[in-house]
Order: C-alpha cells, then structure tokens, then sequence
C-alpha cells in the first residue's frame, strides 16, 4: 500500500508501479530500468500483449468486432486490441494486490526531474480520486484547478488521449474491469467517456512525464491508426453524440458558467 506520509529531506514515496513492455523491446525496458532505477524505484514488468499474436480466443474475450461496429469509426488495429488490453492486465494486477493505486507506465517516456515531486503531490491527493493522468498532449480546457505545490490537480472539459502514464486508483480499476469488457474502441477513446465507465479522469500539470516523439509506441502502434478507412458517417453520428454526452457531462458536473467558460476555449 502506498505511504501517504509527506515526503521527508527528499525521499521519494514508494508506490507501486506497473511498466508495460514488449517482449521483443529489451532495450526500451533498459531505458525505463535506468530511469526508474536512478531514482530508487521498483517496478513490476508486466508483458505487454502482442495483438498481432492474439489466439482466437484470446481475442474474443476481450475485443467485440460487434461493438466496434457500433461504437466507433474505425477497425482498430492489432497494436490498438494488445495495448487496450495491456491495460485491462495492468487493472486485474491492481484489483488483486488490493493496492489503494499504483503507476501504470508504458515504455517509450521521459520522466522529467519533477517527478519525484510528482509521486509526492499524489500521495497527498483528497481522498476520492480515481484516475490521474500524468502525460498529456496538446493543451485542453481545464474546468478547475486546485493547487498541488509544484502542479495543480486539474478537471478536464474533454480528457486528453494517451494511455502511457496514469495513476489509476483500485476503486477505477474496479469500475473499467466491470465495465469494458468486452472493447469496441481503443482504450484512450474510451477514457474520455465517464458517462460509460463512470471513471473521473483528472490531470496532474504541468505533466510530469513526457511521450518520447522519437520512439512510437510499439505497443499502441503496430499499424496506424491513420492508415485504417474511416467510416465516414459513422464518425459523423459518433463526434456529434460524443459533443452531446460531453456538454451534458460538464453541466452536470461543472455548471453552465464553467462549460461555457471550457467551450470557449475548448482545444
């Protein structure tokens, strides 16, 4: 369990991390080792599914072709099917050790020299929380703040895209078990919508780790998701209905003057 004790003459908290990685990606498991390792933390390794390699079965107990059909634009691609479900290992792993949280980090980061103050501001987050997302890409419109020392633990309008660095809270892990299985869409689409998972997703900013742009994801990206056909209408009905849930979420949650406020300056 973590320790949610104040950081003392700059010790780092200990908390449980999850690092994801390929098999046949040794040296991106050095890279993450000797950062992880320069700054006193373990980790558990967790193999990393190869969604090119799934048995048929395999396949059908987590990812819906029907679903897919229904909920989404696109086929999704092998790399999409193993990282979502990656990511649904990395939940069973939290569920089972009965930790309050853990880190679940892919392999391909940058962790900035923040980061220990980072571990630091989430172990003294309110109690509540359920995921933290420590890696973001573009800017989005952000509904509140609330000041962490170095960062602000922040409500987003529209969570951003990448699944490489979160925290994710036991009470979240329980939630996206019960809840995405099976998949239709890929795993960073589907954690923008807490209508479905019932998961609230906030950030931690300035982000404390980077996607490394040189090196694409191998577990996300064994094919493009750029080089899949887009239904065109499809995609269409979908983006109107994700505004939809979207706006009627955030007035929910955050009132008409806040979603006004995000609207505006919506990214």
């Amino acid at each position: 369990m973590p320790d949610r004790a104040a950081s003392i003459r700059g010790t780092i908290l200990p908390v449980p991390i999850i690092l994801i990685n390929l098999d046949r990606s040794p040296e991106r498991l050095d890279a993450m080792r000797r950062q992880l390792g320069g700054l006193g933390l373990a980790y558990d390794r967790l193999p990393a599914t190869d969604g090119a390699r799934l048995d048929p079965g395999t396949l059908a107990r987590y990812y819906s072709e029907a679903l897919n059909l229904r909920q989404y634009h696109k086929r999704l691609t092998s790399g999409e099917i193993g990282c979502y479900i990656s990511h649904l290992r990395a939940w069973e792993m939290i569920v089972a050790r009965g930790w309050d949280y853990a880190l679940v980090l892919e392999d391909d980061l940058v962790l900035r020299p923040e980061f220990p103050d980072a571990l630091a501001a989430l172990a003294a987050l309110p109690a509540g929380w359920e995921m933290v997302k420590l890696v973001g890409g573009r800017a989005k419109a952000v509904a509140h703040r609330i000041p962490m020392g170095k960062f602000s633990l922040v409500d987003y309008y529209k969570a951003p895209v990448y699944t490489s660095a979160q925290a994710v809270s036991r009470t979240a892990a329980e939630k996206l078990l019960r809840t995405r299985l099976p998949f239709g869409r890929p795993a960073d689409v589907d954690l923008q919508l807490p209508w479905e998972t019932g998961v609230r997703v906030q950030g931690l900013e300035p982000h404390p780790v980077i996607a490394r742009a040189d090196l694409p994801s191998t577990i996300n990206h064994v094919a493009s998701r750029k080089s899949v056909p887009t239904r065109r209408l499809a995609f269409l009905r979908q983006r109107a209905a994700l505004n939809l849930k979207l706006l009627g979420e955030n007035l929910r949650a955050h009132g008409p003057a806040v979603t006004l406020r995000c609207l505006v300056l919506k990214k």
